[in-house]
């Protein structure tokens, strides 16, 4: 680009895509022009047009991996090619071309303000994430590998009680928004507890496959994510051993089941009746964080706030050999319960709503 005889150049900060842990980053987007001079990104929900198969954020990628490239994508029943070499939309039925332009989103002088400001906490993100996989929005998921340390526990962890199974792909979820949201309210938690380490603990939640990306993306939703029932507590359901939530993950494989991070904290005898944790003090304030089937011998979590989960794996499975249903009695597990927790106090009466369960 020249303006006279002088030669210009636009100064960006580190893309995005290659550094998405950086704070000062700059996004590129993609857009294309229709036929009367108007721009659209590709696939934003605010265009007039049908949406694209491939999303601005797509485009990106291929285009640092290749900025030679032809990316083929659909729009309804039409197909299109993209030629990066010639900024050019081309519709393969009517050979129609559109002009294609790559710009940085803008960000005002307040955001860059704002961003610099961030607390550490909000940068923060576990050491074993593809750094090249964390958008700022939504979520990736990444395959682990069978060779890796990280694939290796999680399925000595599901392989102690589902060994007819055999895991198919095991996926690392990786959403900044979920986890920065997770991490904020373990701090809340441990405040209110004076300090001390709140009770963390790596559980199964078993679902159908229309459920994960709507639970990928926002957090798991008890009011949409499923009807089975509500016997400790109108929460999220949470399970100690991979086989009880089997049963909640359909009749066909291949199945999906979460391995999540729950807050479970302090907890209670939980009871139908319950909407949130009961009361630690017959007050309005001061509750349990969760609610449990076995104060002695707790198998089945429930928890009332999704800031206190993290969907951290994806584990994809089928059925290799023979299987008993495991909605009776878990077998025992130890798991030390909160000091001193009382039985729990009288809740409202029973609501219909239906809620999630593992």
């Amino acid at each position: 680009m020249r303006c006279n005889s002088n030669e210009v150049r636009r100064l960006s900060t580190v893309n995005s895509v290659l550094q998405p842990d950086f704070i000062h980053t700059t996004d590129w987007l993609w857009y294309w022009e229709d036929e009367y001079g108007k721009w659209y990104q590709y696939a934003a929900l605010t265009s007039e047009h049908h949406l694209p198969s491939i999303t601005s954020k797509d485009l990106e990628e291929l285009y640092l991996q290749n900025n030679k490239d032809v990316v083929a994508f659909t729009v309804g029943s039409q197909s299109y090619k993209l030629s990066f070499s010639d900024m050019l939309q081309t519709n393969l039925r009517y050979d129609t071309k559109r002009l294609v332009r790559r710009r940085p989103r803008f960000v005002s002088a307040a955001q860059v303000s704002t961003q610099r400001r961030r607390p550490p906490l909000f940068t923060a993100v576990p050491v074993e994430w593809d750094k090249t996989q964390i958008p700022q929005i939504g979520f990736k998921t990444v395959l682990l590998q069978p060779s890796s340390g990280e694939y290796k526990i999680m399925k000595n962890h599901f392989n102690r009680t589902m060994a007819d199974f055999e895991i198919l792909t095991i996926q690392r979820i990786q959403n900044r928004v979920l986890w920065e949201a997770f991490q904020l309210h373990k701090t809340h938690m441990k405040q209110k507890n004076g300090g001390q380490p709140v009770l963390e603990m790596k559980l199964f939640h078993g679902t159908e496959p229309e459920f994960v990306n709507t639970i990928c993306e926002t957090n798991f939703d008890w009011r949409v994510c499923g009807v089975n029932g509500t016997r400790y507590g109108q929460g999220s359901y949470f399970a100690l051993d991979a086989q009880y939530s089997h049963d909640y993950t359909g009749d066909s494989d291949p199945r999906f089941m979460f391995v999540s991070r729950v807050l479970v904290g302090d907890f209670a005898l939980g009871s139908s009746r319950y909407r949130r944790g009961p009361s630690k003090d017959g007050g309005n304030v001061n509750l349990y964080d969760s609610c449990v089937n076995d104060l002695s011998n707790p198998t089945v979590f429930v928890v009332f706030k999704e800031q206190q989960i993290y969907p951290e794996y994806l584990l994809q499975y089928k059925h290799c050999a023979s299987y008993t249903s495991y909605r009776a009695v878990p077998p025992p597990r130890h798991v030390s319960p909160s000091p001193s927790v009382p039985p729990a106090p009288t809740a409202p009466p029973a609501q219909q709503n239906s809620c999630v369960i593992v």
